[in-house]
This record gives C-alpha cells, structure tokens and sequence, in this order.
C-alpha cells in the first residue's frame, strides 16, 4: 500500500509506502538473498587515533571501540497497484493521475525498505529509508516519475562519547546509488584527543539489489 504526500521540496505529489520509520524499523523484516545478515570491520582512523592516544599515555581508551559490526535489514519488494492510484486519484492532477497509472500497470517501479545498524561496543548508528528502481534507473532521496525514497541517519545510543553527523547522502549513477551517512566521534575523557571520522556506506541498483 502507498500514499500520496505533497514534497515539501518541489510541491509536487510523491508516492510513498504507507509504513513508519522510526525506533522500529519494519515490525517483520524479510532478508534480502543480496544482503548479507552482518559483517565486521575495523576504522583504521579509530586505530589510528587510539594508538596516539597510547603512545600520549592516555589510559581509558582501547582499539575494541574500533570494531564494529554492520547488519543490513531489507523488506520484501513492493509495487504500487492500480488499486493505491485509484484511491489517490482526487488528490493527483489529470497528468499525475495518468503518469502513475500507467507506472502501476506496467509494475515498472517497485520498491524497498533498508536500514543498516552499525555498533560497537560504546556507540551505535544507523541510516534507513526507501529507495525505488525500475530496471533502468535506481534512486533514493530524489523525486523521479511520481516517486520519491527517503533516507534518514541517526545516532541510536553513545556511552563516554559525543557523535555528531557530518554527511547524509545519496551518490553515483543513474543505475546504481550509494547510499552514505559520515558521523564524526570523539571520547570524552581523554580531552578531544581521541576523535575520528566513520563512513558508512550501502550499495542499491536498477534491479533492486542492495548491499554493504
């Protein structure tokens, strides 16, 4: 199921998944064959800073904080039917109206849920949304035949730390879009010393696929 919302961007009509992001991500996700449950990596700018921070004689501060661990969610593929236009339809302009039709009766353009949880042992981020694709384009935050994705990057929880958002953002190609949240941290104690950048990125594509 989809609504129609107006961008406060452009002012024109969106097509959304009528669902809600927040806290929860999906209530029943569905993991995608492309989207490996997991993976871990090591910040080499986190290794970096916390060996100066040794070698200074600064105590309080390990390399564990360095590794973190990454898990993909992915919701099942959706397209919006005739039914979602119809419904819509006193909402939408003539050509609106049409264009979005003939989209759902072709089921050209579908769409899917992500969120990426990133954690280690002292903070934890993550970044979702919707991105939609129609075999020949994918695309994410902006507004492309009726339909608009969403991405969203927050802080989940920080112990001794103080993480701030540097970048947001989607990039590449028409066919395939990288999907980046940048946050920046820094360890309280040891007096701004201990503080680096981390670069969190997924792939999507024209087919649907997605990965990390």
């Amino acid at each position: 199921m989809c609504a129609f919302v107006r961008s406060r961007r452009t002012g024109s009509l969106l097509a959304v998944p009528a669902i809600t992001l927040g806290a929860v991500l999906f209530a029943a996700p569905a993991s995608s064959a492309d989207a490996p449950a997991a993976s871990k990596t090591t910040s080499q700018s986190c290794l970096d800073t916390v060996n100066r921070a040794i070698a200074a004689g600064r105590t309080g501060v390990s390399s564990d904080m360095c590794s973190t661990t990454s898990t993909l969610t992915v919701s099942e593929e959706r397209t919006v039917t005739v039914d979602d236009v119809a419904d819509a339809k006193d909402s939408l302009s003539t050509q609106e109206y049409r264009s979005l039709m003939r989209a759902a009766e072709s089921g050209e353009v579908r769409s899917k849920d992500y969120a990426q949880s990133v954690n280690n042992v002292v903070n934890g981020v993550t970044q979702y949304g919707t991105f939609y694709y129609d075999g020949g384009r994918a695309w994410v935050a902006e507004s492309y035949r009726g339909y608009q994705g969403a991405h969203t990057c927050q802080t989940q929880w920080a112990v001794g730390y103080v993480v701030e958002l540097k970048k947001c953002i989607d990039y590449g190609s028409p066919d395939e879009r990288i999907v980046q949240g940048v946050w920046h941290f820094s360890v309280i104690p040891s007096g701004g010393l201990v503080n680096w950048d981390e670069t969190h990125e997924l792939h999507v594509n024209a087919t649907g696929s997605i990965w990390q």
